[in-house]
């Protein structure tokens, strides 16, 4: 199986199923001999936040000297880049490899179920659940294959969507589970409410492991609830104490911090990840009360060199420009409360470059940047030119469907808004229109980010030609 082909078989599978089971992803490791079993896993759920605390956390065990696997849901550019150890993703051969090994092991079963193997669970000899796979238990068998081969001391699991039903989820209990922020998003899968998306993704909680860390929520509801599971499971929980966290300074280039009277930096430099690097301290306290030797350096180093693309990523200056996956209310909060931090009382202009698809409520998502203008009653924003694009995925919004709820949103609090054809066109006729102390954005969906980030380069290769 060539790489291109493997590529192609795991785009081929159905992106969900009915209904929601870990049977099908228990039997295919079964059938591919547990490697999942031969590891050592810290598992992360969440709405916002996790892929940063899995870069986080991963580079601090890095640091420490373990060779850490990396399992991230979402990538930008490369597919390989979901699974990496040590930093260096999996190589298309080794991934051809393992993937030729999980479409022997579906046709196996597939054939087993139709000679009524007795050894079979009966939900799959009596048809109640396809053999056949979707796309993220592939891809999650596919990174237990490549961890187990690489002999990792440990991974960091990032769950997709929700928890109790991921198919990360059929790992043994591992050493420590993290609960990121929880936010109201894929509701029509996890719930209307946060609690009924924190019970979801508190279904990582198991019964055996040693300790959870929890991102510091306002919601009293939830902690509530991360406690009451995890009493259940026998399991302690710990959650960062934000009064002892403090900003000393944040700009493009990282954010500066003190939490419980030591000063760290990280280089992920939003606002907004003061505290994601709290709860990874937490995080990273606990595993060396579990046997891992991670010294305060460790941590300190760790958190200075982390990188996860499209997480307010500076990508260029003069004009300062930044890639952000912000793509639901929270997340565009967020974003927009950092970018006021670092540019609003500066008197710099802020552009926008949006493209966001159709299920994240783009028009209430996209209210909160007016709460930090000078209109606003946050904030001190000056917002410039506004271009809309459509991302490539078939849930987008077209461009000029996007630029018409933009209006109705800014009417008079920018200075314009069009729409585009590509991200390349827009891209080269805002960084023809705008000032060189300027700063654009670019936000709303992580499909945006690998297009922008693409655009981008070939742009600035152009301009180096000239």
């Amino acid at each position: 199986m060539t790489y291109k082909n493997a590529l192609k078989y795991i785009h081929s599978a159905s992106r969900t199923s009915s209904p929601p089971t870990l049977e099908r992803m228990r039997l295919l490791c079964r059938y591919l001999g547990d490697p999942q079993d031969k590891l050592r896993f810290v598992h992360i759920a969440g709405t916002n936040g996790k892929g940063s605390a899995s870069s986080m956390l991963s580079s601090i065990l890095q640091t420490a000297g373990y060779k850490t696997g990396l399992f991230i849901s979402p990538y930008i550019n490369d597919f390989r880049e979901r699974i990496s150890v040590n930093n260096q993703v999996i190589s298309p051969e080794q991934l051809a490899t393992h993937v030729k090994a999980i479409a022997g092991a579906i046709s196996q079963i597939k054939q087993d179920i139709q000679s009524n193997d007795p050894n079979l669970p009966k939900a799959f000899l009596n048809g109640l659940i396809s053999p056949d796979p979707v796309e993220f238990e592939i891809v999650t068998a596919l990174g237990f294959l490549f961890f187990a081969q690489q002999k990792c001391d440990i991974v960091v699991l990032e769950c997709g969507l929700g928890g109790r039903f991921d198919a990360t989820n059929i790992i043994a209990p591992p050493l420590l589970s993290i609960i990121m922020k929880i936010s109201l998003d894929h509701t029509e899968i996890l719930g209307n409410t946060l609690v009924d998306i924190a019970k979801e993704k508190a279904g990582i909680i198991k019964k055996g492991t040693k300790a959870v860390v929890a991102y510091p929520t306002p919601s009293h509801e939830v902690i509530n609830l991360l406690k009451d599971v995890c009493e259940r499971q026998s399991s302690s929980l710990k959650t960062p104490n934000m009064s002892y966290a403090t900003v000393i300074g944040n700009s493009p280039g990282g954010l500066r911090f003190r939490y419980c009277g030591r000063t760290y930096f990280s280089s992920l430099p939003a606002l907004y990840q003061l505290s994601n690097a709290c709860t990874v301290i937490e995080a990273a306290n606990a595993l060396n009360l579990l046997s891992f030797r991670i010294r305060e350096e460790d941590i300190i180093k760790g958190l200075a060199t982390a990188k996860f693309p499209a997480r307010f990523e500076l990508f260029g200056i003069a004009p300062t420009i930044i890639i952000d996956g912000a793509h639901n209310a929270d997340g565009i909060d967020a974003l927009a409360c950092s970018l006021n931090s670092i540019f609003g009382s500066k008197g710099i202009k802020v552009h926008f470059l949006i493209g966001m698809l159709r299920d994240k409520s783009p028009a209430n998502a996209l209210k909160s940047i007016l709460t930090y203008t000078k209109q606003g009653n946050q904030g001190t924003l000056t917002i410039g030119r506004i271009a809309a694009v459509t991302p490539q995925s078939p849930r987008a919004i077209p461009a000029r469907e996007l630029a018409r709820i933009l209006g109705d949103i800014f009417t008079t609090s920018c200075d314009s808004i069009d729409y585009y054809k590509n991200v390349y066109i827009a891209l080269n006729d805002l960084l023809a229109g705008i000032e060189e102390h300027d700063a654009l954005i670019c936000f709303g969906s992580l499909y945006l980010a690998g297009e922008v980030r693409e655009a981008l380069s070939k742009i600035f290769a152009r301009n180096l030609k000239l």
